[in-house]
Order: structure tokens, then sequence, then C-alpha cells
């Protein structure tokens, strides 16, 4: 797990900044070795963090349909570790909370050692995201969380929220807080 999270690797299921982000790595062709070998995700495309040269810098402009949060998070590799119960979230930043957000995909979501992406999480203002909250909504089966790495859609600044193998499960851990640990 820790590989994934210093390679700062966040795989994304979207096919509109493909181009963007091959561009990018074409326009940096400097020799500096072979390319590290990058799991693929689910979703056959990987991006990186910003300060890798993969991954196109700079935030986009503001505006009714880019305004928001963008959550991506990995299932742990534990043996019950993923689920297909109901989960929300909501983030804390500039001391005001966010309504909660159902992580929700068509199809399977949050699948043993799998990367999925959400974004439905209104983004009440620019400040740094300091805590998410994540709750167990519906079932019976727990979800043991990797990490999760929150993307504010107009600074393009990405907070990770690393809490170890973490476990939520309802009655007794329905939700968890879970603090920020790096900022790229």
């Amino acid at each position: 797990m820790q590989e994934y999270i210093w390679k700062a690797t966040i795989y994304l299921e979207s096919h509109d900044t493909v181009a963007l982000e091959e561009e990018a790595f074409e326009q940096n062709t400097d020799d500096e070795g072979p390319e590290p070998e990058t799991p693929i995700g689910r979703a056959g495309n990987v991006y990186v963090l910003p300060g890798s040269e993969r991954f196109p810098t700079g935030a986009i402009e503001c505006d009714a349909e880019h305004s928001g949060y963008e959550v991506t998070t990995l299932t742990a590799d534990g043996r019950y570790a993923g689920t297909t119960d109901q989960f929300k979230i909501k983030m804390y930043a500039g001391s005001e909370w966010t309504e909660y957000s159902v992580l929700n995909n068509p199809g399977k979501n949050r699948g043993r050692k799998e990367w999925d992406r959400y974004l439905s999480v209104e983004a009440l203002n620019d400040e740094p995201v300091s805590y998410i909250r994540i709750e167990h909504v519906s079932g019976t089966n727990g979800w043991q969380i990797a990490t999760v790495f929150v993307r504010h859609m107009c600074t393009n600044k990405i907070y990770e929220f690393n809490c170890g193998g973490c476990w939520i499960d309802r009655p007794h851990i329905p939700y968890r807080n879970i603090k920020r640990t790096s900022i790229y």
C-alpha cells in the first residue's frame, strides 16, 4: 500500500483529461532513465499527483461545472476490506463542514485493493480540507479504507487522508473522522 502512496498515484476514470496527461508527458522528454513501473487501476488510466512530470498542473477555471471536490479512495487489502454497502462523505475546510455526499458509482464500488473515484462533493470555499468524515449509511458489511485523496476542482490542490487501514462498520464504528496527512 505504501508504494502507491509514495509514488503519489491516483487512478481516475475520466477520459476527458487523457489527452492533457499524454501531452504533458510528451513535453517532458528528459532522459532520466526508464519510467517507473506503475500499477494500472480498474479504469486503466494512471495519473500522478502534481510535482510529477506526468500530471497537467494548474487549476482549472472555476465555474458551476467545475466547483467541488473529486474524491478518490483506495480500499485496503484486508480479507474483508471491500463492501457494497452505502457510505457518505463530507469535508471540513475553513471551519465549516460541507453537506454529506453519497459515495456511489454505477456498478461495483469499494472492491478489495481497488481505486474508486467520486465527483459529487460540493466545495464551500477554497480553504484547505483539514478533515473528512465518512459514514456507513446502510448495510452490515464494513469498509476498510487504505487512503483517500480529495482534489479541489478549482484550486487543483490534492489532500491525502491516510488512515492506515481504518474500519468503518455499523453499529460499532458508524463513522470516522480522518485527519489530513499530506497536501500535494
